[in-house]
């Protein structure tokens, strides 16, 4: 298998001062503002989502 240049790695002290630096693309405070409604419309649009799964 041929290497993929678009995965990284990094260890979890690399991963903490990239947050510190402000370098960290995952937003917190977006994940919990996101409404179960918005989830659900997100994944109704989603055009890979080809199965639907009750996951109540």
């Amino acid at each position: 298998m041929a290497k993929n240049d678009d995965i990284k790695r990094y260890t979890a002290d690399e991963l903490a001062a990239l947050r510190r630096n402000g370098d960290s693309r995952f937003d917190l405070a977006r994940v919990v503002a996101t409404t179960e409604e918005e989830l659900e419309a997100s994944i109704a649009a989603d055009p890979d989502d080809a199965h639907e799964a009750d996951w109540t």
